[in-house]
């Protein structure tokens, strides 16, 4: 009779705690909280590709329970350089929701949002080799469409990589290793105007030694 007594005192206790976390879970109404992940405003390139994904990369979105949707409602003329107040929503499981309102600025690129100090994750391309570094972006002496790369290719901060770019955000570089070896390429700003990528060439004797992929990122990139 003890027995029974216990395991029918057990399984009221279960019983009890799995409506009362149910209950707990139905009751919850803290919203989730929404907060930039940039300095606002937040500039964007203008004319830049895929900047549906990147917008939503510039908030960080937390709650205590599982966040079911996140979505924004302004729409945004990439191709025209404007500001522009764009809100975001985001729903959690339970039902409850937030929003946050924050300005972008869209414009073309300039040399000033190019200009600091930045990590870097170079790939050589079909190779498993990855190297990370930290390189820094200088201007130009004698262009505000030019900038140097100092320490490109993991190498000291002495060696430097002149680059061109236009106001879209394209870029080219070019320069000399030594009398027989050679640096080109070419790449792009991305949307959220943090981070860049520039795929080269090595080339010693017009012969190509390698082809990297590499993506420079800034402190406050967090995924790209």
């Amino acid at each position: 009779m003890k027995i029974k007594i216990f395991k029918g005192l057990t399984f009221v206790l279960i019983l009890s705690l799995f409506f009362f976390s149910c209950q707990k879970v139905r009751d919850d109404k803290i919203p989730p909280v929404i907060k930039p992940r940039f300095d606002v405003p937040i500039a964007l390139t203008q004319s830049c590709t895929n900047i549906n994904q990147s917008i939503l990369k510039t908030i960080v979105v937390t709650d205590d329970h599982s966040i079911d949707t996140i979505y924004y409602e302004t729409a945004l003329e990439i191709e025209t350089a404007n500001k522009y107040w764009v809100k975001f929503i985001a729903v959690d499981s339970d039902g409850n929701f937030a929003y946050e309102t924050y300005e972008y600025i869209v414009g073309p690129v300039v040399l000033e949002d190019l200009v600091g100090d930045y990590k870097v994750l170079d790939k050589i391309v079909n190779n498993t080799i990855k190297t990370n570094y930290t390189s820094k972006i200088s201007p130009h002496s004698d262009d505000m469409n030019k900038f140097n790369i100092h320490g490109l290719n993991n190498r000291d901060t002495g060696f430097v990589v002149t680059c061109s770019f236009n106001d879209v955000g394209a870029i080219t570089c070019d320069s000399t290793y030594y009398s027989d070896t050679l640096l080109i390429g070419d790449g792009f700003v991305t949307c959220i105007k943090d981070s860049l990528v520039i795929d080269y060439r090595v080339l010693k004797n017009n012969l190509i030694l390698n082809i990297h992929h590499a993506v420079f990122t800034t402190n406050t990139t967090d995924e790209k």
